[in-house]
């Protein structure tokens, strides 16, 4: 199609590199339009059939997908798609978009992911706050191995299978570096998963900790921190790994 508007715009006399940036941006307009059409019908279509669902269903865990705007991001794909399959219209250019369309989708599918476990904490929360606690550790840790494959991917659309590999391996020499960064989380998640299997503490309980000027309601517990409500309705937020290691009083 590019060459086909090139061809009639150089028809009227217009020089040829003019012409050739004029044709290159007609055919992006046309891509950008039906790319915007495919969101649209994508929005209205998963929207209307997803609440559709949720309202003849009992279940929770759909309305909590809804809410966590699950569909929003995956209505997303679509246009993207469309945008993929429609860019060899480009011609040379499409190589450099077809990367950039690619990791769009690569993003837009690991956003997915992450609110589909958010919604799936949600869930079980209304259900159990004892089990809640340590799920929401599990997922954080289920979802930074996620960004980290995402990443990966990403690099590999960009630079190649070789290149990419070897950029992403390279990482293991910083990896002193890597164990400071996710110090908190590493530490964190240890503790996180002995408060649990000891049934130390759980959403709900009642925490002093004076320490931290904690002194009240412990209302989340995530990878790297516990977060209390206390009686003055202010918050203290404690790093998971001090709990094994300052004393602290709980009921």
């Amino acid at each position: 199609m590019r060459e086909w508007i090139f061809i009639f715009i150089s028809s009227l006399g217009i020089e040829e590199l003019t012409a050739e940036i004029l044709a290159t941006v007609v055919v992006v307009m046309i891509i950008l339009m039906v790319g915007l059409i495919a969101n649209f019908v994508a929005k209205k279509v998963l929207g209307y059939y997803s609440h559709k669902i949720a309202d003849k269903t009992t279940t929770k865990i759909d309305d909590l997908l809804i809410e966590k705007g699950v569909f929003r991001v995956l209505a997303h794909i679509a246009p993207a798609l469309t945008v993929y399959f429609m860019l060899s219209m480009l011609g040379e250019w499409a190589l450099f978009f077809e990367e950039v369309i690619i990791s769009t989708i690569i993003g837009l599918i690991t956003v997915a992911i992450f609110r589909i476990l958010d919604a799936l904490v949600d869930s079980i929360k209304t259900r159990s706050k004892t089990k809640a606690g340590p799920l929401k550790g599990i997922v954080s840790v289920v979802k930074i191995a996620i960004g980290v494959i995402a990443a990966l991917l990403i690099i590999i659309t960009f630079l190649g299978n070789d290149r990419g590999w070897a950029i992403f391996s390279s990482i293991g020499g910083l990896s002193a570096v890597l164990l400071l960064v996710f110090r908190d989380s590493i530490l964190g998640l240890v503790a996180g998963f002995q408060l649990s299997s000891d049934g130390l503490l759980k959403l709900g309980d009642w925490l002093e900790m004076p320490k931290y000027n904690a002194d009240g309601e412990v209302v989340d517990i995530s990878l790297t921190k516990i977060k209390v409500k206390n009686w003055d309705k202010t918050y203290s937020s404690i790093a998971a790994y001090r709990f094994l290691e300052d004393s602290f009083k709980y009921w």
